[in-house]
């Protein structure tokens, strides 16, 4: 903390400390002492809800309440989608050198990401872009360089979905459902639609749930 001082100190996945960890931890956050005079901004991320994890006996409960305190809340990647082409400039920018063009995306293959629930959330896509950016060289990236389940590349529209757009075809739908299992808000969301409109489609094509 010490070396800290008037910085701010990042803890990414504090969910995933050990019990001993944990202890220390909340220790160094409540001591009295010389540490009461150190100016850090002190950040813990954590995809789980520290009180939950907390009344489970997976988390320390003392350390829960502290971080909990002043808690932000950041929507996963599913629940904006409409981030998502902003983002994917953002990172594709981040992650190319100096002096090299900023690889360009295909509508299809942004279409595609816009239809994929990303349950690993900006991290995935991180993850994603990178591998399709090698895979690419210098090319636009194109559908066919992203690690998407096949079904999903296959039912990418030649432009990225509109809300309600008459491009949304049968099996975009179907192949969007499959991916959020089923679970009409989160595939509604990840087309950029609401529920009632995705329910209309879905009469419309003949869209059922398998038994």
């Amino acid at each position: 903390l010490h070396a800290a001082t008037a910085g701010t100190l990042f803890l990414d996945d504090v969910a995933d400390l050990s019990a001993s960890t944990q202890e220390r931890l909340l220790k160094v956050l409540t001591a009295h002492g010389p540490e009461k005079s150190v100016d850090v901004r002190f950040i813990a991320a954590s995809s789980f809800e520290l009180g939950e994890l907390a009344r489970s006996g997976r988390f320390l409960p003392e350390l829960a309440h502290l971080l909990e305190r002043s808690r932000i809340r950041i929507p996963p990647l599913w629940e904006r989608v409409s981030d998502l082409p902003l983002l994917v400039e953002k990172l594709l920018d981040d992650m190319t050198p100096p002096g090299q063009p900023v690889p360009k995306v295909a509508d299809r293959a942004l279409a595609a990401l816009m239809t994929y629930p990303f349950p690993g959330n900006v991290q995935e896509l991180d993850r994603m872009l990178r591998a399709a950016r090698t895979l690419s060289r210098a090319e636009p990236i194109d559908v066919h360089h992203l690690p998407l389940p096949e079904r999903l590349k296959e039912a990418a529209p030649p432009g990225p979905p509109s809300p309600g757009g008459p491009h949304l075809t049968r099996e975009q739908i179907v192949a969007v459902l499959e991916a959020n299992h089923w679970r009409i808000s989160r595939s509604a969301r990840a087309l950029g639609i609401d529920r009632t409109t995705l329910w209309r489609h879905m009469k419309r094509l003949g869209v059922k749930r398998p038994l």
